[in-house]
């Protein structure tokens, strides 16, 4: 088996984290954002943001907009099961890699990628492999079910629910269709032999997403009703 990176988490751009602070200043101004909250930062479990609702806290997850990463999976590869979810990123996010299993991206990831050489650049040469999926049901299943995140807004489009409006805030469900990508991904340089660090992840974006009815942004005095 080939040996790639350990699990990688969610990382937070600059202009993603100053998004979040953004909008928890907005939450809080309101009245609306859980006491003691901060951002998740660099934190790739952290909640990004959490609102208090109805006597009760619930997490919030921010994107800067619509084109930001919506969740990734590690892949590793044995030689006899192929590219394959990594045991580490099934145990973590269990609903995420079930989902992703089921819609059969794997199969598309094995027929284009064949065996790692363990050479960051020639490995790179595979390409990137794409495969769009009806609805966001992957996504929802990486927030709402594995990290226990019912809420998620996105700059431009509004604010979701991912799954099931637990606060009844009145917030339509996450709309739109995922796109899966796998690709390399370099890391860092080893020291002593100048190779580059690398590894192969499953990364997921939302298309086609119909603009929500509520924006928390704009207006967020809807989670006080």
């Amino acid at each position: 088996m080939h040996t790639f990176l350990s699990f990688i988490t969610e990382a937070h751009a600059k202009g993603g984290f100053d998004y979040e602070e953004k909008i928890n200043k907005h939450l809080e101004k309101h009245g609306v954002l859980t006491p003691g909250h901060t951002s998740a930062g660099s934190s790739g479990d952290a909640p990004d943001s959490s609102i208090h609702v109805g006597g009760k806290n619930h997490n919030l997850e921010i994107k800067k907009d619509k084109n930001a990463m919506m969740g990734q999976l590690e892949l590793h590869h044995h030689p006899d099961k192929g590219w394959h979810i990594s045991e580490k990123s099934k145990e973590k996010y269990p609903a995420t890699a079930a989902h992703i299993e089921k819609s059969g991206f794997l199969h598309h990831v094995n027929k284009q990628w064949g065996k790692p050489s363990g050479d960051y650049h020639k490995d790179l040469k595979m390409g990137n492999v794409y495969h769009t999926e009806k609805g966001s049901a992957g996504i929802q299943a990486h927030y709402g079910q594995d990290r226990k995140t019912p809420y998620i807004h996105i700059g431009g489009h509004g604010t979701y629910h991912t799954g099931k409006d637990v606060a009844k805030t009145g917030v339509p469900e996450l709309s739109g269709d995922t796109q899966l990508r796998a690709r390399m991904k370099a890391r860092s340089t080893d020291k002593a032999t100048g190779k580059r660090k690398y590894g192969a992840l499953i990364v997921m974006s939302l298309k086609n997403a119909d603009k929500s009815s509520h924006d928390l942004e704009k207006d967020p005095s809807f989670l006080k009703k």
